[in-house]
């Protein structure tokens, strides 16, 4: 029990109240890039360029041509709860602006070094506010045109223990990138660039068209459109087919009114629309934007205003399901009578309000979002005994983590063996020691690499690593004793590029395989520099077989050997790019870093890039954390 006296507890300085208070509104430099964004598309900016250092810890700047701040309000945004979006409590059900509590900038004013420029149209001068640490702002006139600018420099300098939970500069940057794209993709007539270290990484040019904004953002993606109206909802949507859908709803966007909002049930509605062209846990990629009279959503339930509540969520629910599955449902699921089509969708669909939450509460149960080893099962006798494979879950499940048989066995005949703790308790032979009649026998069926003796006599000189499955971007290996997490982009970089560069040292070219003629229409000037003959061969050199067989037409014949099942019209779009870029000295680097991205949408690879990364002695390099099993 805990013992007070007179004076134990005492008001906390006002500077200290303001730190603890902006950790519900700052978490890391993407949460100032997306307050900070959010005012300037309220100040009617049409140009806004970000510019980050470090990840956006050492500089973040968003500079904007809004109608700007006079002297009294560039003073005044720095107070705490200081607004101009709203003055009573009733507005804020219908409000049209993104940022309206006041109190971004006092909050991130307490934990970094603020500078503010801003000028009105009717102003001769500007403003500039200086202020460090939440302490007195320091406010002088400047030069500056009109608009905004706010920079946001040595984030968390004064408060250490939330600075060393920040993690990479890289990881950190790649966080505001994606905040920088939800706001292109919810305003498409805005200009929206992104500068690092100096140097323009990401551009979007104004257009009236939603889905060309979407396209481009999403890095090309094909998408498909669907758009209708169910009452007083508006949906529009743009997702890809169900072949480059994702584990999880990662690459799926949705926007309320505009916002980037995160909602299970809208994710799942979506998913559910493909009438079972998607397989369970697989979203498409895409955007949905949803437009609902102001006064039945809630946008004030979250600090960061990250998640909206509804007045009337299951019709929100069903008008998602409805607009999305009567436009792509039908190009997927195959020619098929419209009744027959539309029971499939709605015996997949929930029937009731009460189940779009229930799937939320399962949704994030313990056994899925934690690690956990179940119980060995193998006999006492032998510690370590070879089991056999079992098969593929739809979800991921752990199960008792076996020591692999050697990586290339014999086909297994159906049905699947029972466990070896169960089939030693039938008195069943293993197909270890007994090689079935459909199968041949297990001696014929090593590679030459792993001689038949050796495998019998030593069957765990090298460990064997197997693929289970990915969970939240990161593959779960199980290996001798120990599962594995390896972040699933970095470990494909690793792979590509050293395969890649393999080839090259082997032949001063990527391995290429034919394919049918694909046709890509592009613009007749690119057609011409991709037929110079440094362009095509700098193609080859990356693997890619090219010709121009029109005025505005490319015929690509071949991609590289090591990436054959991937999209092939985005790949050839890059390895032109690089190309164009550098035909003298083309670079792996942009390709490795699209090979990643189309890895993330396509887990073909996923267990043959695992066994190749064990045979290339990169798996500890790449492996994050090793999670011990425990018998």
């Amino acid at each position: 029990m805990t013992v007070t006296g007179p004076g134990t507890i005492q008001k906390l300085d006002p500077k200290v109240a303001m730190q603890i208070a902006a950790g519900e509104v700052v978490t890391r430099p993407s949460s100032v890039a997306k307050e900070l964004l959010e005012n300037a598309v309220d100040a009617g900016a049409q140009r806004i360029r970000v510019e980050m250092d470090g990840g956006g810890v050492e500089r973040l700047a968003i500079i904007d041509d809004g109608h700007g701040m006079s002297r009294e309000d560039a003073v005044a945004c720095i107070e705490r709860h200081a607004t101009s979006k709203l003055r009573v409590v009733d507005e804020l059900m219908s409000l049209a602006t993104f940022g309206f509590r006041g109190e971004a900038l006092p909050s991130i004013a307490s934990v970094s070094r603020l500078r503010i420029q801003t000028r009105l149209a009717t102003d001769d001068e500007g403003t500039e506010v200086r202020i460090e640490g939440g302490g007195e702002p320091d406010v002088r006139p400047c030069g500056c045109a009109v608009g905004t600018t706010v920079e946001v420099a040595d984030l968390f300098y004064n408060v250490p223990a939330r600075r060393k939970f920040l993690r990479a500069a890289s990881t950190e940057g790649a966080h505001v990138t994606e905040v920088l794209k939800a706001v292109a993709l919810a305003h498409p007539t805005v200009q929206v660039e992104l500068h690092r270290s100096g140097r323009r990484a990401l551009r979007y040019l104004p257009t009236d068209d939603r889905g060309q904004r979407t396209r481009e953002v999403l890095d090309g993606y094909p998408l498909h459109d669907a758009s209708g109206r169910r009452g007083n909802i508006e949906v529009e949507a743009f997702l890809s087919s169900p072949d480059r859908s994702r584990s999880g709803a990662g690459g799926l966007h949705l926007f309320v009114l505009g916002r980037p909002v995160r909602d299970r049930a809208l994710s799942r509605a979506v998913a559910q629309a493909y009438a079972g062209a998607l397989t369970p846990g697989r979203y498409p990629v895409g955007a949905v934007f949803i437009t609902v009279p102001a006064a039945e959503v809630d946008i004030n339930v979250h600090p960061q205003k990250s998640e909206v509540r509804f007045a009337r969520e299951r019709d929100v629910v069903d008008a998602v399901f409805q607009v999305v599955g009567d436009a792509i449902a039908p190009r997927f699921v195959g020619k098929r009578a419209p009744a027959e089509l539309d029971a499939d969708r709605r015996a997949s669909k929930p029937q009731r309000a009460l189940d779009w939450q229930q799937e939320r509460k399962e949704e994030t149960k313990p056994e899925d979002t934690t690690w956990t080893a179940p119980e060995r099962n193998t006999p006492p006798p032998r510690p370590e005994p070879p089991e056999v494979e079992a098969p593929r879950q739809p979800r991921l499940a752990f199960e008792p983590a076996p020591d692999m048989p050697p990586r290339h066995e014999a086909p297994k005949p159906p049905p699947q063996p029972k466990p070896l703790a169960e089939s030693s308790a039938q008195a069943q032979p293993s197909p270890q020691a007994q090689p079935s009649p459909q199968a041949p026998p297990s001696p014929q069926a090593q590679p030459k690499a792993q001689p038949t003796p050796q495998a019998q006599t030593q069957p765990h000189v090298q460990p064997v690593h197997r693929w289970l499955g990915t969970e939240q971007g990161v593959w779960v290996v199980v290996g001798v004793g120990a599962v594995r997490l390896i972040p699933r982009k970095p470990a494909v970089t690793r792979w590509f590029t050293e395969r890649a560069r393999r080839q090259l040292d082997a032949s001063k070219a990527l391995l290429t395989r034919s394919l049918p003629p694909l046709e890509l229409r592009r613009s007749p000037a690119l057609c011409q520099s991709v037929a110079k003959p440094a362009t095509l061969a700098a193609a080859k050199t990356l693997g890619l077989i090219v010709t121009r067989s029109g005025e505005a037409t490319l015929t690509v014949l071949g991609l590289p050997a090591l990436l054959y099942g991937l999209a092939p019209e985005p790949l050839a779009d890059v390895i032109l790019q690089e190309a164009l870029r550098a035909p003298s000295t083309p670079s792996l680097e942009k390709l490795a870093t699209h090979v990643a991205q189309a890895a993330l949408s396509d887990e073909r690879f996923d267990e043959q890039v695992v066994r190749d990364l064990e045979e290339l002695g990169l798996l500890d390099e790449v492996t994050e954390q090793r999670v011990p099993l425990r018998s």
